[in-house]
């Protein structure tokens, strides 16, 4: 598979066992990319920490819309961070 923005299978890796810690669940039960106790979903944990987008509450295409800086740090595309995002919730 080929990753982007310089991302290994071995920096994704080490970024899933540093900050994934199971769902992450927001008030309304819904998952989100960073809750108040500091959990991350799936596409969260790649989400720079202090970025604006922590604190987005839709799905990864409009998260990508609005923050379109991400497109630069994320380590896979649109389309394969929607799957992540839709198998994970």
């Amino acid at each position: 598979m080929a990753y982007l923005n310089g991302w290994t299978d071995s920096t994704i890796k080490k970024t899933i066992d540093k900050n994934f810690t199971g769902r992450a669940l927001n008030e309304q039960g819904k998952c989100a990319y960073l809750t108040k106790d500091g959990k991350k979903c799936a596409v969260g944990i790649f989400i720079p920490e202090g970025h604006e987008a922590q604190t987005f509450a839709k799905n990864v295409a409009y998260l990508l819309f609005k923050y379109t800086d991400l497109l630069d740090v994320l380590p896979l595309n649109t389309e394969m961070l929607f799957l992540l995002q839709k198998y994970h919730d």
